[in-house]
């Protein structure tokens, strides 16, 4: 039924696409214009306002009812890992109006590969300051709910946006979907072309690709190949597919949170040796790990709390113990696969900020130690909350010295770093916006944003400049000591670095009165 639905209103679409402008966001220039090395790069594209294009000059015979228009898209991505995009490119089409391409270069707040750079010409310094995907998919999601979403060898772009919203936290849409890869394999002869990549079948077809692996360009490209073969070929039931997300399995969302619970754990324990003392406050905070892994558990999480619980049993930690620790919970976080290496380091970080601030103490031993380990680790540069301690450190350890008041500081930066959750002290529902993670106790977390939209709130579904509030279900704030917030909270803290106003704040503050 889906598949007739999109199929019979295809023809609305491609009979309204003949001679169109499509036109490129302007928005996009102001990432890059100021850049020199982007200037010089080799995708002029980016800078290009608007130009004309013909789509097609023909017509398909096909009834109209219900579907409105298509997106065709290509997205590239910075590294190995099909988790992170740093552009995209779409062409969306309407019947009845002129078709709209925009081009986005994305932050992915991850590492790139040289093979990948080699491929599309995107390097780092050109997505410093550009939107991350939270930002962008605001923007775009309705196009992959209106209308038939398009892409050459979907698999591999289909699977990348998946991957990516998963990795936000963002619920993955059902939409309709077609491969203009599959149908020309379906309807091409190898030798007629030479393959299927798209630009064997521009060329083949006398398509205008002008800068192969450019988002845009491809999306472009792929939008013009759709409807010539469409037009020479038609369009059958196998052709108009169903793209359906079943979630994250269970097991796999334990494995998430037990990678999360053993990097921060190694991190705890680098931090408790910095200042090679091993104090009561410092025991206290590996037994707090152990409390909150209390519940069945993997057994690499069930080895490292039965070690812990062995080497705190005489209620001393000696620097051997600590050692051996340090080198199990090394060797059980080595074996995650849950998070990108960004993720680790920075969940690492996290534990360690723990370690040397939980005596109350930081001696000049562990702030040298941890600008070291940051240097070792300074991939993380441009990373939330990487940067915000390295800015600290810099100036603090020019004499080689932490002072009382350098040490109050530090102290006090860490635990909000730790501790992001405010207290709130009044709540504006009216006009306001909303963004909510984890878990909530006061109902289901659709349930929560019902009463905030009864309050005249609104609900985002992504962190972004134009919300106000994040709110931080109560059934995880036990794990907050340990840094075990979730990607929007990290999100909203970076924004906050930059002068967002935009204030974390519990469940229960929305039910106080």
């Amino acid at each position: 039924m889906l598949k007739e639905v999109a199929r019979n209103n295809l023809g609305r679409v491609l009979q309204s696409s003949a001679s169109l402008f499509l036109v490129l966001n302007t928005k996009i220039s102001r990432y890059i214009i100021n850049q020199k090395e982007a200037l010089c790069g080799s995708l002029p594209v980016k800078f290009k306002i608007a130009y004309r294009y013909n789509i097609m000059d023909q017509t398909v015979k096909a009834d109209t009812t219900h579907v409105q228009g298509y997106t065709a898209f290509d997205v590239e991505t910075p590294n190995r890992q099909q988790h992170f995009i740093c552009s995209i490119g779409l062409v969306h089409v309407e019947p009845g109006k002129e078709p709209i391409s925009v081009y986005y270069l994305v932050n992915p707040e991850e590492t790139f590969d040289e093979a990948n750079i080699s491929i599309h010409g995107i390097r780092p310094v050109d997505v410093k300051g550009a939107p991350t995907f939270l930002e962008v998919w605001d923007q775009i999601s309705d196009w992959f709910t209106n209308g038939i979403v398009v892409a050459h060898n979907a698999a591999f772009d289909l699977s990348v946006l998946q991957k990516t919203l998963e990795r936000h936290e963002l619920p993955v849409p059902d939409f309709y979907y077609t491969c203009t890869f599959e149908k020309a394999k379906k309807h091409i002869p190898y030798e007629q072309f030479g393959g299927y990549k798209l630009n064997l079948l521009c060329d083949g077809f006398q398509i205008p690709l002008a800068h192969h692996h450019n988002a845009l360009d491809d999306a472009m490209a792929c939008a013009t190949l759709y409807e010539n073969l469409v037009s020479q070929y038609g369009c059958s039931d196998e052709d108009i597919r169903v793209y359906r997300y079943t979630g994250i399995k269970e097991d796999r969302a334990r494995d998430k949170a037990s990678d999360q619970a053993l990097n921060t754990l190694h991190g705890l324990l680098l931090g408790i040796g910095f200042d090679r003392m091993f104090l009561p406050a410092e025991r206290d905070a590996l037994s707090a790990w152990v409390q909150e892994h209390h519940a069945p558990q993997p057994n690499d999480i069930r080895t490292c709390r039965n070690a812990i619980i062995a080497a705190l049993e005489d209620g001393v930690l000696t620097r051997q113990e600590h050692e051996n620790l340090v080198r199990l919970s090394y060797a059980a976080a080595s074996c995650g696969t849950q998070f990108c290496i960004t993720t680790q380091a920075t969940q690492l970080l996290m534990g360690i900020l723990d370690g040397i601030s939980c005596d109350g103490i930081i001696q000049d031993e562990e702030a040298s130690r941890l600008m070291e380990w940051m240097r070792e680790y300074d991939y993380l540069n441009g990373f939330y909350p990487y940067d915000k301690m390295f800015e600290l450190l810099i100036p603090m350890l020019e004499d080689q010295h932490i002072d009382a008041e350098e040490q109050s500081l530090l102290l006090s930066q860490i635990q909000q770093i730790l501790h992001p959750v405010a207290v709130s002290s009044g709540i504006q529902y009216e006009g306001s916006t909303f963004c909510l993670t984890g878990d909530f106790s006061h109902g289901t977390k659709e349930e929560v944003g019902e009463r905030i939209i009864a309050l005249g709130g609104s609900i985002a579904g992504g962190v972004s400049k134009k919300v106000d509030y994040v709110v931080v279900g109560g059934q995880g704030s036990e794990k907050w000591s340990f840094g075990n917030y979730g990607g929007k909270v990290k999100r909203a803290l970076e924004l906050i670095e930059q002068g967002a106003k935009i204030e974390i704040i519990g469940e229960d503050a929305l039910f106080d009165d």
